[in-house]
């Protein structure tokens, strides 16, 4: 059986060779592997990446090589007047990219920090400028490869500038260095489609600032929105990944953060974003517990039943977020009806991760009949289509509900989830064309296991 999970997990259970290395696709293991033994490819491991200090410092922290390289090549062509019309659309690119509630105007409340720090001055042109690349209204203005030049020279020189703070400065009380690190994530998901670039700044930028600083450093509003809108994004990236993340340790729990004022309001995506990192954390304790268990040994392992028993209460702490969001909250709300969207791929993801083992005693694990299954991904795909029609909010933040949705989707459903998956990518987010394709592979390895089995 495959397994259904994001499309950049990186679990030890999975070995890419070369070919799906370089489609970006899950490798199932094996020589040859699945992939390459239907595209009739050679099936070659990868070379071993050389080690770097990325993992070990936080100093470390280099700026993207590409970017740098680049830099250098780029003719010098920007006039000074042209920074105020990049600032502009980044500006607006944050105002159509509501990652949060409280995320409005964040453009305008950056503004005084991007006088005092040129790293998130020339993060803003960098990321308004590669915005401006992709609409006719701006581009018409310029000369037609400005815009590009300037985003990845503007890049380069918000790297370089970043690189000096983390070696001077207390990076942990400087609100400007959390959000230049916070951005370049978001650049990274616009300007390179496998999520690489965006992974990193997301583990060794924003996730070291935030711990230097502790988790009730962040009393500001303007601290307080970033750490709201990092939540999202890092969720996104840990569910995605098969991994696990700092914000699931309880110091960082959003119920702990919150004041007793806060707590009277109901705020059912904060709640769900919490109970995804948590699935998250518990998601790749499962895989790592299963799969050093003996295959002979996991029916009767203690600890692979006790998996199957916490796994049930995760379900049931989900099973009471639907519960208590209906009875609180507006479902007119878009971030409300986003929310459900989580719910929805969450409950699908976690029921799947037991789907994938056979080693579960009968009634003892969390599953969805296939009337539940299709009701679900119905309303995923409902729920996303009027938030990225009618709302400011990113659909970069609905890669996950769309991939758990395409993993269990009928053949008739494909070509819609391939539709939205693309206005997503044409909104500038072109980290969509890896869900695409990824699950584009997977519905040919379905196709070709039903085949298989209509033969025998």
């Amino acid at each position: 059986m495959k397994r259904v999970v994001g499309p950049l997990d990186k679990r030890k259970i999975v070995s890419r060779c070369q070919a799906c290395a370089k489609r970006r696709i899950k490798c199932q293991g094996g020589v040859p592997c699945e992939y390459c033994n239907r595209t009739n490819k050679i099936c070659s491991p990868q070379a071993v990446a050389t080690s770097t200090n990325l993992s070990r410092q936080f100093v470390a922290y280099a700026p993207r090589q590409q970017g740098a390289a680049t830099a250098i090549t780029l003719p010098i062509q920007v006039q000074s007047n042209d920074t105020d019309i990049y600032l502009n659309s980044f500006a607006e690119l944050l105002y159509r990219c509501q990652f949060t509630k409280d995320f409005l105007h964040i453009g305008r409340d950056l503004l005084p920090l991007m006088h005092t720090s040129p790293a998130l001055r020339d993060l803003g042109i960098a990321i308004g400028a590669l915005d401006a690349s992709r609409r006719a209204s701006t581009r018409a203005c310029l000369e037609p490869d400005w815009p590009q030049c300037v985003a990845y020279r503007s890049y380069s020189r918000s790297l370089q500038s970043l690189q000096l703070q983390l070696q001077t400065e207390d990076v942990g009380t400087g609100q400007d260095v959390a959000w230049t690190t916070f951005l370049l994530g978001v650049f990274e998901l616009m300007a390179e489609p496998s999520g690489t670039g965006f992974a990193k700044h997301m583990l060794y930028g924003t996730s070291k600032v935030l711990q230097l600083a502790g988790p009730y450093a962040h009393q500001s509003t303007l601290q307080k929105r970033l750490l709201d809108a990092f939540r999202v994004l890092e969720a996104n990236r840990a569910i995605l990944y098969g991994d696990d993340t700092f914000l699931s340790e309880s110091k960082w729990s959003f119920n702990n953060r919150v004041t007793t004022k806060q707590a009277a309001v109901p705020d059912p995506m904060a709640d769900i974003v919490e109970l995804r990192i948590q699935t998250s954390r518990f998601s790749k304790q499962l895989f790592q517990i299963v799969e050093d268990t003996p295959t002979e040994k996991r029916s009767t392992s203690s600890a692979v039943k006790a998996l199957a028993r916490e796994g049930t209460a995760l379900d049931h702490r989900i099973t009471t977020w639907n519960n208590d969001s209906l009875l609180e909250s507006p479902i007119t709300d878009p971030f409300t009806q986003v929310s459900f969207a989580y719910y929805y791929a969450l409950q699908l993801f976690h029921c799947r991760n037991f789907t994938y083992y056979s080693c579960w005693e009968t009634g003892t694990v969390p599953e969805l009949s296939l009337l539940e299954t299709n009701a679900y991904v119905a309303a995923i795909i409902d729920v996303c289509d009027k938030t990225i029609r009618a709302s400011n909010i990113p659909g970069v933040i609905l890669l996950f509900p769309l991939r758990m949705a395409g993993a269990h989707v009928g053949f008739e459903r494909r070509s819609k989830i391939l539709k939205l998956l693309q206005q997503i990518y044409n909104s500038g987010f072109v980290v969509a064309e890896t869900i695409k394709a990824d699950l584009c592979d997977f519905w040919a390895f379905k196709e070709l296991e039903s085949s298989s089995k209509q033969n025998r």
